[in-house]
């Protein structure tokens, strides 16, 4: 059984609600995007500790990942700023809903 308006509204959630599709959702474009971003800063702040030997833009960057993975699991999808990033990115794409548990156990 579907969950009521009010369940929607009053329980924090992983995804959003979408019409016309029962569980909550997440556009996998813009996670992939998000997953992208991640990626390239990862990458870049790795880069400059292998180039250099400081790692302290490795720590900044664990720190933001932490952060992140925190905000996506008990904050909610809404509020973690890469994915805010991910979503204007593919903003003129047609988003491809998917089911948000999958998302949250890799989480």
């Amino acid at each position: 059984m579907p969950p009521s308006p009010a369940d929607r509204v009053d329980r924090p959630v992983i995804g959003e609600w979408v019409d016309g599709i029962d569980i909550p959702v997440i556009n996998e474009r813009a996670v992939r995007a998000s997953a992208g971003i991640l990626f390239l800063l990862g990458f870049g702040a790795w880069l400059y500790g292998v180039i250099t030997g400081d790692l302290q833009y490795m720590r900044g960057f664990g720190i933001l990942f932490a952060a992140e993975m925190f905000l996506r699991l008990f904050v909610g999808t809404r509020f973690t700023p890469t994915l805010l990033i991910g979503t204007l990115i593919t903003r003129p794409q047609r988003p491809e809903w998917v089911d948000a548990a999958p998302k949250q156990f890799a989480w």
